[in-house]
């Protein structure tokens, strides 16, 4: 287990080291959806009973897009740089490698996320406990990571991967966004986190199933 903990560690370590000396992911994702909610706010101008409708499909059309990229991006660098066959090679666990690269992409996200709901209260005026949907949306980021994840791995080879990830792997996470846009407009307008609790089972379902099935996917896809 320490062994496992260890080796998923060196992997997120592997990906924010060059991350931050290269600069080239988070920081073109992050512009991208700045100009993007900017965009958004231009052509939206909702009443203030509409506002807590249209910000949650914004906030996650926005996530899901910056997922998209950043799934599709670090897996084209690791092919490019060859990271991602030396760490195939390696001693550790494509378990390890597979949720060391699904948290990498979730903890991206997370940051994203953060900075839209601060760009979204600012520019909608939202008086609404943000907190709380910051930390609840955190199970249906991770369920986004880990698909991406497996996803990316198969179209990472084909000439038209940027076109094959998003129609492959959009489909399947309908549900989690689907789940995601609700919970998040249900604390918006302050209805109680009881009125959401189908949508986060959900949430937890498709976590766990993921969560099992992902790392034998990626062994599976890896291994050929």
């Amino acid at each position: 287990m320490k062994s496992l903990i260890h080796h998923i560690w060196i992997v997120l370590y592997k990906d924010f080291l060059l991350e931050i000396r290269s600069k080239e992911i988070f920081t073109s994702v992050l512009i991208f959806t700045i100009l993007e909610i900017l965009i958004f706010n231009f052509a939206f101008n909702p009443s203030p009973e509409m506002v807590y409708i249209v910000v949650p499909a914004i906030l996650w059309v926005s996530i899901t897009f910056s997922g998209v990229i950043i799934i599709n991006r670090t897996m084209q660098l690791e092919m490019q740089n060859g990271m991602m066959k030396a760490l195939l090679i390696s001693p550790m666990s494509r378990e390890a490698i597979f949720w060391g690269k699904s948290f990498a992409t979730a903890i991206y996200l997370i940051a994203i996320e953060l900075i839209l709901l601060i760009l979204l209260t600012v520019l909608y005026d939202l008086n609404s406990p943000l907190m709380s949907v910051f930390f609840i949306s955190v199970p249906c980021i991770l369920g986004f990571s880990l698909v991406g994840t497996v996803f990316s791995v198969i179209s990472v080879n084909s000439r038209a991967q940027e076109i094959l990830l998003p129609i492959l792997f959009l489909p399947i996470v309908i549900p989690i966004i689907l789940c995601a846009v609700n919970i998040t407009s249900n604390l918006l307008i302050d209805l109680p986190l009881s009125d959401s609790i189908n949508w986060i089972n959900l949430v937890i379902v498709f976590d766990l199933i993921y969560f099992i099935i992902g790392p034998f996917c990626f062994y599976t896809i890896t291994s050929d």
